[in-house]
């Protein structure tokens, strides 16, 4: 298991049990192992490739096993990496709860990979400005712990994957040449990029990363 931080992450290779797939992977971080990981399979896929530890069956294509199901990467080159993740939805909208330190405050819950609760800027919440790391993960694990209290969210085709662990607070742009500005806050005190939200919006199930594409130097955290 990872060790040396709270962010840290890892993926373990298996054999793929599916016959359509190249080979099956466990992403595991310090708290607990993920149904799904976008940025770990960005990770996965790079070093994987870089590494020889796979060839995938129909060349620049991988088709990779996970717990939540077939997802499959096409690397145009080792500097980038294109993911066609899980079926992705919105399971709720506007979940009202009442988070402490903060007061009542309405979220999205919505599935891609894992269950997220998207927040947006509400008269409670105004936004990531001025916010400290600190504040952001306390306001998390409140929110987490609220949302704890409702009935848990369950994938329609896995009963196993369940329950909101996840946040991602997004906030407005603070300028027209920024794609995306969020947070997403994972495990006991995890903050990482919205990359690992699937770029805020969740219901788009692709995402690209490259060094010349805008999208990778526009998240802010």
């Amino acid at each position: 298991m990872p060790v040396s931080c709270d962010v840290m992450s890892g993926a373990i290779i298996y054999p793929a049990c599916r016959q359509d797939c190249d080979f099956a992977v466990l992403f595991i971080e310090v708290s607990d192992c993920l149904p799904m990981c976008g940025v770990g399979t960005i990770g996965l896929v790079t070093s994987a490739l870089e590494a020889g530890l796979v060839t995938p069956q129909v060349p620049g294509q991988l088709s990779i096993e996970t717990p939540t199901g077939s997802i499959s990467a096409t690397p145009a080159k080792v500097t980038s990496v294109k993911m066609l993740s899980v079926a992705s939805y919105l399971h709720a909208q506007d979940v009202v709860v009442d988070v402490e330190g903060l007061g009542r405050l309405s979220a999205d819950i919505a599935y891609g990979g894992n269950y997220y609760a998207v927040v947006e800027p509400q008269a409670t919440w105004a936004g990531l400005d001025g916010m400290p790391t600190k504040r952001i993960v306390e306001l998390s694990q409140s929110l987490r712990s609220a949302l704890a209290q409702l009935p848990e969210p369950v994938h329609p085709e896995d009963s196993r994957i369940r329950g909101v662990h996840h946040g991602i607070w997004c906030d407005q742009l603070p300028t027209p040449d920024i794609d995306g500005r969020c947070a997403v806050f994972y495990g006991d005190q995890a903050i990482e990029p919205a990359v690992t939200g699937w770029a805020k919006g969740i219901v788009h199930n692709t995402i690209f990363v490259d060094d010349n594409d805008p999208l990778a130097h526009g998240l802010l955290i």
